[in-house]
């Protein structure tokens, strides 16, 4: 792993750490693993920080999961019907087999 990305890593660690659970506390105090909360006080470019380096990974991965997401969700509404009437479907434009009457909508 590249500095910028362990930088940005860590950065995302931070952000996860201040941030504040449905029980009103910050993730911080969530953290079980003593030698974690250790390593993420020494955290340096220096110091062997495996666990960090694990939790780092995780929060990549987590911003990964969350983009993921979020194209699923632009590519579903893209594909989405504007308006569900007769005027913007298939139907409008081979109705002069139909006998039906189509009401027209005037804009």
């Amino acid at each position: 792993m590249n500095k910028q990305i362990k930088q940005w890593g860590w950065g995302l660690i931070k952000d996860w750490l201040n941030e504040i659970n449905a029980d009103g506390k910050k993730n911080l105090y969530n953290i079980m693993s003593e030698p974690l909360l250790e390593e993420l006080i020494a955290a340096n470019d220096v110091v062997n920080v495996d666990r960090v380096m694990a939790l780092t990974q995780v929060m990549i991965y987590r911003e990964q999961l969350y983009n993921v997401k979020v194209k699923e969700i632009k590519k579903e509404n893209r594909n989405r019907v504007l308006f569900e009437g007769p005027i913007f479907t298939q139907q409008w434009f081979h109705d002069d087999e139909s006998t039906d009457n189509i009401e027209a909508y005037m804009f």
